[in-house]
């Protein structure tokens, strides 16, 4: 082992000068075929530059035979097992590496990206904990947290005031953070946090999405909507929803409708739920700030979303002076319409138009099914509309459950 060369290659490494490092590793493997630091390093380097299969090769041609570098030869071999989606694969190596160093912050890092993969987030967000305890300033476990929270929407504010105790800029903890403060209806603090943190990240969509919620919780309306709906379960809220549901009764009765309590209860449901998250995003959008975080597409679905409530709305008004049934029927459809379009703005990527395109189909054949008199048919794709956000997370957790397969091999 030369271990002057070893310092040597090391620095190189560290101010990421890969192609020096290839080479003076090369030259070194040439006249000593099993120099450990050579071979470590110019397998890191061949990860670093994109040549991952040439890196996998040497550490199978040499893990056998590694003895001073064992440990770190295995982690890095994981690490490109991992990046090549062979997770069960690493996790065994990963298994045995914490076995013998369990307070190994490097390789407990890279177990959370394993379970990651394997979709295992309960394990993955253990491992990383348990990294970021060890070393506040490990990237990788506390980028395994972003990704896990962004999945699963699970904050963690203890966790997330150890981060920011050494790192005030980590979108994962301020986030995270967010969440708790939201529950504490610490709004103002929480949305001058979120605004502070994307004046130097503003493309942060994890963060961005907590200060959209905040803006519109700052207002005292949409803030006691909130409370109220939280408290739905409470005696106060279940008499507040009783009272809604025999109101509806009574505007149902008076255009002969000829609905029954049940009805009336399902008119409410279909009336109020869409209404407030529809509401607090058309404030969000006219706000000043509001207008800044949310994207060009985002505006558009927003512009769509004001135009549904408005029609739905008085589509209602326009069914109590005519007593028209058809018109109850368009506006229920405008107004659950709503449910689904805020779930495309949470969506991503590509997938945002796909969703859009499905929903103004389903939209498209319920009308016809309304204005056909087909009423069976109109609640049944009204049903789907509702279910719309549910269908979507479906397909999620399917995609995610053939990807946990393949990766088990």
């Amino acid at each position: 082992m030369d271990i002057e060369f070893g310092q040597k290659v090391q620095q190189l490494a560290q101010l990421n000068k890969w192609d020096q490092t290839i080479r003076i590793c090369q030259a070194k493997l040439s006249t000593n075929p099993e120099e450990e630091f050579a071979i470590y390093f110019l397998a890191l380097a061949y990860q670093a530059t994109g040549e991952v299969s040439k890196a996998k090769q040497l550490l199978e041609d040499n893990l056998s035979k590694s003895s001073f570098m064992a440990t770190d030869m295995k982690g890095l071999y994981a690490d490109i097992l991992i990046h090549q989606k062979e997770f069960k694969k690493a996790e065994k190596i990963l298994d045995a590496l914490l076995d013998k160093r369990p307070e190994n912050d490097f390789n407990l890092a890279k177990m959370a990206k394993a379970k990651l993969g394997l979709l295992e987030f309960k394990e993955a967000i253990k491992y990383a904990s348990m990294a970021i305890r060890l070393n506040q300033q490990n990237d990788e476990a506390i980028n395994v947290l972003i990704v896990v929270s962004g999945l699963i929407r699970k904050d963690n504010p203890e966790l997330a005031d150890q981060i920011l105790a050494s790192n005030a800029n980590n979108g994962f903890a301020i986030w995270s953070k967010s969440q708790q403060m939201i529950k504490e209806k610490k709004y103002e603090e929480a949305f001058d946090m979120c605004m502070n943190f994307l004046a130097l990240q503003p493309n942060n969509e994890l963060v961005r999405g907590s200060a959209e919620t905040l803006l519109g919780l700052k207002h005292p309306f949409f803030a006691s909507m909130d409370a109220q709906l939280r408290s739905m379960y409470s005696p106060k809220g279940i008499l507040g929803f009783i009272a809604l549901t025999v109101i509806s009764y009574g505007f149902l009765r008076r255009i002969e409708f000829g609905a029954n309590f049940i009805g009336a209860l399902l008119f409410v449901i279909l009336l109020v739920f869409p209404i407030m998250p529809a509401l607090r995003k058309i404030y969000v959008s006219k706000h000043e700030l509001g207008n800044k975080l949310l994207p060009k597409f985002d505006k558009a679905l927003v512009l769509l979303i004001q135009l549904m409530l408005i029609g739905g709305i008085g589509l209602l008004v326009l069914s109590l002076i005519q007593q028209a049934h058809l018109f109850i029927f368009l506006g229920l459809n405008c107004l659950t319409a709503t449910i689904p379009m805020i779930s495309i703005m949470e969506a991503n990527g590509s997938h945002r138009y796909l969703l859009l395109i499905t929903f103004l189909g389903f939209n498209l054949a319920a009308i016809h099914f309304a204005m056909n008199g087909s009423i069976g048919w109109w609640f049944f794709m009204m049903m789907i509309n509702i279910a719309f956000t549910a269908v979507y997370a479906l397909t999620f957790l399917m995609a995610r459950y053939q990807e946990k397969r393949r990766a088990e091999g």
